[in-house]
C-alpha cells in the first residue's frame, strides 16, 4: 500500500484552505505538485469543504432566523454566504424551510425546477408563515424609523410636524405588512437559481456529478473485471439475492492481489469503489460501516479510492487499498478446470466402456427373459458411467 505522502497531503490541505465560495485556481496547484494527479486534488478541495460545512452547520443553523430576517429585509443572499461563510444553496434549502415550512424534500424539488415555487400561493398555511417574516420585517423596520424620525424631531423641536410625520411614514409599513407575497416568491424563485449556480458543492447539479462519478467508476471496475476475466456479482445481483451488505463487486471465485512487485500478496473476496480520496477520516467511517461488514462476511477484501488515499494511515490487515485496478503482473487466478458435459450417449461411445461397466451396461440392454411390466420399465433411463462418459439405456 503506497498512498499520498502525509507531507505533500498536509500541504494541499494548507493551499486548499480557501473561503467555501471561492474556487480554487487548479491550473497553479496542478504546477506546483506535479507528482500528484489535479483529479485527487480536486478530491481533497471537496472534501475540505464538506468538512468545514459539517463543523460549522450547527453554529448557522442556529443564526438562521437572523438570517432570514436580514434577507427579507433587502439583503443579498449571495452577499450573506459569502459573509458568514456557508454555501448558497444550503443557505437557501434552510431559508426555505423556515420562511415557508417547507419540508426537506420539498425544498430538493424547488432547488431542481425553482418553477415549483409560485405554486406555493395555494398553500395557505405557507404563504401565512412568509406574511410573518415580512410582517416582522416591517415592524423592525418601522421601529427603526421611528427612532430616527425622534432624533430628528429632538433636533428640530418642532412638536406640531410630528403627527403628520408619523401617519406619512405608517402608511408604507401597512403596505409592507400586506406586501405582494407574489413579489416575495418571485425573488426567492431567482435567488434559488443565482445560488444553484454560484455553488460549487451543494448544488443538484454537483449531486448529480458526484452520483455519476460513482456510476463511471463502478462501470470501469465491471470491465477490468471482465478484461482479467474474473467471474463476480455486481452489486444489483448481490441484492436481488437478498444479500443485506453489498459490495460493489463479489468475487465468484477468490484471487490474489498486490500494489505492486515485492509487495505482499492479499487475498481478495470483494471489491469496492470509491470515487473519492481516501483520507484518514473518510477511511476510518467507512472501515467501521462498510469494510468490515464485508469482511466479517466474505473474508479479505479490495478497496479501490480512484482518486488516490493518504500513505500510512490505520487499516485493517484484511482490507488492501489501492489507487487503480492491479496489473496483470499483480494478480494471481486459479486455473481453469475443463469439466465436460454429461449428456445422451452415442454408439460410439458405447465402445469406451471396459470392463465391469460394460458388463453391465449390456445386461441393463438386454433384460433376463421373463422380465416384463415393471421391471422393463424400471430399466428404462439407467445409464453406466466410466469417467466422463455416460451411455443411458434405449
Amino acid at each position: 500500500m503506497s498512498g499520498l505522502p502525509r507531507e505533500t497531503y498536509q500541504q494541499i490541505l494548507h493551499d486548499v484552505d480557501i473561503p467555501v465560495m471561492s474556487c480554487a485556481h487548479l491550473g497553479l496547484l496542478a504546477a506546483r505538485y506535479p507528482g500528484v494527479r489535479p483529479e485527487t486534488i480536486c478530491g481533497i478541495l471537496a472534501q475540505e469543504n464538506q468538512y468545514t460545512v459539517i463543523k460549522s452547520h450547527h453554529i448557522h443553523k442556529a443564526n438562521m432566523p437572523a438570517y432570514c430576517s436580514r434577507y427579507v429585509t433587502g439583503e443579498d443572499v449571495l452577499a450573506l454566504c459569502a459573509e458568514v461563510d456557508f454555501p448558497p444553496c444550503l443557505m437557501m434549502r434552510r431559508m426555505l424551510e423556515l420562511l415557508m415550512r417547507l419540508s426537506k424534500q420539498a425544498v430538493s424539488d424547488m432547488l431542481k425546477d425553482p418553477l415549483l415555487l409560485p405554486q406555493q400561493q395555494h398553500h395557505h398555511d405557507r404563504i401565512a408563515c412568509l406574511q410573518e417574516w415580512l410582517a416582522a420585517a416591517a415592524a423592525h423596520s418601522q421601529q427603526g424609523q421611528q427612532q430616527q424620525h425622534r432624533h430628528k424631531q429632538q433636533q428640530k423641536a418642532h412638536e406640531q410636524y410630528q403627527p403628520q410625520q408619523k401617519h406619512r411614514e405608517q402608511q408604507p409599513m401597512q403596505q409592507s405588512s400586506s406586501m405582494d407575497v407574489a413579489l416575495m416568491l418571485q425573488r426567492l424563485q431567482a435567488d434559488i437559481v443565482r445560488c444553484v449556480h454560484a455553488d460549487s458543492s451543494y448544488s443538484p447539479y454537483c449531486d448529480m456529478a458526484k452520483s455519476l462519478a460513482g456510476l463511471e467508476h463502478e462501470a470501469k471496475l465491471y470491465a477490468e473485471l471482465a478484461r482479467a476475466d474474473i467471474p463476480f456479482w455486481t452489486e444489483q445481483q448481490l441484492r436481488q439475492k437478498g444479500l443485506f451488505k453489498t459490495p460493489d463487486a463479489l468475487l465468484q471465485v477468490p484471487i490474489c492481489a498486490r500494489a505492486g512487485p515485492g509487495d505482499a500478496w492479499h487475498l481478495v473476496h470483494w471489491i469496492d469503489s470509491k470515487a473519492s480520496f481516501g483520507d484518514a477520516r473518510t477511511h476510518s467511517s467507512q472501515l467501521e460501516a462498510q469494510y468490515r461488514t464485508y469482511t466479517n462476511r466474505y473474508g479479505p477484501g479490495l478497496v479501490i479510492y480512484w482518486l488516490g488515499f493518504l500513505a500510512g494511515m490505520e487499516n485493517d490487515a484484511e482490507v488492501l487499498l489501492l489507487e487503480a485496478f492491479p496489473g496483470q503482473a499483480d494478480l494471481l487466478q486459479l486455473p481453469r478446470l475443463a469439466v465436460p458435459q454429461l449428456g445422451p450417449a452415442t454408439a460410439a461411445a458405447g465402445d469406451n466402456i471396459t470392463g465391469g461397466a460394460a458388463a453391465d451396461a449390456a445386461a441393463i440392454k438386454a433384460p433376463a427373459a421373463g422380465s416384463t411390466g415393471g421391471a422393463a420399465a424400471n430399466t428404462a433411463g439407467i445409464g453406466a458411467v466410466s469417467g466422463s462418459t455416460a451411455v443411458y439405456a434405449q
